[in-house]
């Protein structure tokens, strides 16, 4: 045994195995966090992009939320979608569960804009929304909620500039209550932002 504690390749093979069952453990617990990260990030309806680092809005199916309507049909009778269709048009108003009315008023591409740094070189696109609480308790709500895809089918993201605004974190019953949220769009529309399971399209105007 004691020629082999003074053989290097004796020691390189027990530092390579102690380094070995080391790393299989780290990476391991290192899974575990990932995934729970995963979790919590989707329990707040967004995702989070590895190859670039930042955060995005999730799309509507994507978000868990049981507070969250769920079964949309078009209030405003000039929608050119069937109150079945889950797509309309920007000014259309869709009412949900809960006695909630979403109207997506307005989409505008504001070029005086100034994105997040990290969205250096992308599209401003601004929509106005507004929200009606027609029941008789108030409603939480999240602009997080909202998710953005542009004409490549891309997720857009949900730019740090919306937090410059004085979002309140519900409501309240009878309220309305109207406001503008910007995404950093990656290609051309049309674009499509999606609250619930309803889509509206800048492409039916």
């Amino acid at each position: 045994m004691k020629k082999y504690l003074k053989m290097p390749l004796f020691w390189s093979t027990v530092i390579l195995g102690g380094t070995t069952i080391l790393l299989t453990a780290t990476t391991a617990d290192l899974a575990i966090k990932v995934d729970m990260f995963e979790k919590a990030v989707e329990s707040q309806g967004m995702r989070f992009d590895y190859e670039t680092g930042y955060f995005y809005s999730g799309t509507s199916s994507e978000v868990s939320d049981s507070s969250l309507p769920s079964t949309p049909s078009s209030s405003n009778s000039s929608s050119s979608s069937s109150s079945t269709s889950s797509f309309y048009k920007i000014g259309d108003t869709v009412s949900f569960t809960k006695d909630i009315d979403v109207t997506i008023d307005d989409m505008t591409l504001d070029s005086n804009r100034v994105l997040d740094e990290s969205e250096k070189g992308g599209i401003p696109v601004v929509f106005k929304i507004t929200i009606k609480n027609n029941g008789s308790e108030q409603y939480d709500w999240s602009p997080l909620r909202f998710s953005v895809l542009d004409g490549a089918n891309q997720s857009a993201n949900f730019d740090l500039s919306n937090y410059s605004n004085d979002f309140p974190d519900y409501i309240n019953a009878g309220q309305t209550y109207t406001t503008e949220l910007v995404f950093g769009a990656k290609a051309q529309g049309p674009y499509q932002i999606s609250f619930a399971d309803a889509t509206w399209s800048s492409e039916n105007r």
